[in-house]
């Protein structure tokens, strides 16, 4: 019986070993079905590789290929130029790209220092035999970016073309040294014609493959914030002028900064900036690219400033309206703000959502943009005053607060106390009346409908035993709010009735 069952696991390991197709060259496993097993039985080159996905690009005097292998299956350690042997894997294609997903680890490199014939193309060949070239080392000489004096960030499109035609160069490889250079003129690049759902694309691997042509960054010195917002988008600048940071999140590693000009929020993705700050630090010396992004503008650090130039600094907050925030938004885009609002929405208070909010000079909408704040899952308050950066996205203009230390003054001690205060007939009909017995003072009052439109508004002296009325005969079927706010102290509360 032992050897029945040893038979078996025989027969399953030589019939998974079969399964695998033998092919001698790439060109033969490109032309291959897919979802296929396949072993390469002769030696390739491995020309590229990047951290992302554990890919790698071989090629051999046939054709190329790009291996996918986000599992992590290659262990062995390869450089540039090491000759593989006996590689197996699975044909696939994602996004208009062949690959080739292995199956097994291949073992240590069979040999180095290989060289590899680059051949010399147009971007005519490529746009019209793309598939002939997919993956493959090229050579393009003569190419002119038509972006010249820009600087190359990541996962961006640039137009190039030659005397045949044109073509999108992209920086699809995350880590190339060259991001965060100028983009130069006309010069001769050699790199790999890759593909996505959205398009065919040349890529260099490195500076190396941009023949004379990569120059070190221009970076230009600005003294301020304003100065950088008024900048030239997708320049590199230097802010010699030290800049507090007022809100950090770890998504996109995002920070706010401000100084007494101006604010701007960092974006930094790749996770440039490595040093670690806390809110109120000074920074100086941050250098980056200028950029725009869902209507906001951003600015993307190309390298770490360093350590904090101090620390505990005090922002000033500036006093504003929503009208001032719908009238001139850019002027406050990502600074410091202080409004004194009400909510016109009730439920509880969730990430990504919105809440309108309303003052005497207009509405505007608060927005649940920062993802770790501690306010989250709490109602909505009824309002107040609020510190918060203004933001936006590509629906529209914002405002967000970063910490419930922000909202301190809606906590419900602050709540205006209407425990005495009733209002009758509820359901009311043509007179709404409202009595307290504790309340002293004058009074702001606001008449809400439920969608948290302001119907009507106006100022009160309220006494002990006192009765003030409001018209309702005009007004339909529904619920209703009515606001209350003691001038003094502005606390405030609603009560809610029908008609």
């Amino acid at each position: 019986m032992k050897n029945f069952y040893t038979l078996i696991l025989f027969l399953a390991l030589a019939s998974s070993v079969m399964a695998q197709t033998p092919v001698p060259d790439i060109a033969t496993l490109r032309a291959s079905a897919q979802g296929g097993e396949y072993t390469l039985s002769n030696e390739v080159i491995l020309t590229f590789q990047q951290d992302f996905r554990g890919q790698k690009y071989i090629q051999d005097g046939t054709a190329a290929i790009l291996i996918d292998d986000n599992d992590g299956t290659i262990t062995s350690s390869y450089e540039l130029n090491d000759g593989i042997t006996g590689l197996s894997g699975t044909l696939g294609e994602f996004g208009g790209m062949l690959q080739f997903v292995p199956l097994a680890d291949p073992g240590a490199a069979s040999s180095t220092g290989n060289t590899v014939d680059i051949q010399d193309v147009t971007l005519a060949d490529l746009t019209n035999n793309f598939e002939e070239y997919e993956s493959e080392l090229v050579r393009v000489s003569d190419l002119t970016f038509d972006n010249e004096g820009d600087v190359f960030n990541v996962g961006t499109v640039y137009p190039i073309s030659d005397a045949s035609g044109s073509y999108n160069f992209r920086t699809t490889y995350y880590d190339a040294d060259y991001i965060g250079t100028q983009v130069p003129g006309t010069v001769d690049v050699v790199g790999i014609p890759n593909s996505r759902n959205d398009g065919d694309y040349f890529s260099a691997r490195s500076s190396d493959d941009i023949e004379g042509g990569v120059i070190g960054p221009t970076v230009t010195d600005v003294a301020n914030i304003s100065e950088l917002r008024a900048g030239t988008l997708g320049q590199l600048y230097r802010l010699t002028g030290e800049a507090v940071l007022t809100y950090q999140q770890s998504f996109r590693n995002q920070k706010y900064i401000q100084d007494n000009t101006a604010a701007i929020m960092i974006d930094d993705n790749p996770g440039n900036i490595t040093s670690t700050y806390q809110i109120n630090d000074g920074i100086t010396g941050i250098v980056g690219s200028l950029g725009e992004f869902g209507g906001m503008l951003q600015f993307a650090p190309t390298e770490d400033p360093g350590a904090a130039s101090s620390s505990g600094n005090m922002v000033s907050v500036q006093t504003v309206t929503l009208n001032d925030l719908s009238s001139n938004f850019e002027e406050y885009e990502a600074e410091l703000v202080l409004i004194d609002v009400n909510f016109t929405t009730t439920g509880v208070l969730e990430n990504g959502m919105v809440y309108p909010i309303e003052d005497q000079t207009g509405s505007f909408n608060f927005r649940a943009t920062f993802f770790d704040v501690d306010y989250i899952g709490m109602n909505v308050p009824i309002g107040g005053l609020l510190v918060g950066l203004p933001n936006s996205r590509s629906d529209g203009e914002y405002f967000t607060s970063r910490n419930l230390d922000d909202m301190e003054l809606l906590s419900s001690t602050k709540n205006l106390d209407l425990g005495h205060t009733k209002v009758f007939p509820n359901p009311v009909n043509d007179v709404l009346n409202i009595e307290t017995d504790n309340l002293e003072g004058d009074f702001s009052w606001l008449l809400l409908d439920v969608s948290g439109k302001v119907l009507s508004n106006g100022l009160v002296n309220l006494s002990s035993g006192k009765v003030f009325s409001l018209a309702f005969a005009n007004y339909p079927a529904g619920t209703y709010f009515l606001q209350l706010t003691e001038v003094q102290t502005q606390k405030r509360n609603q009560i809610i009735f029908i008609k």
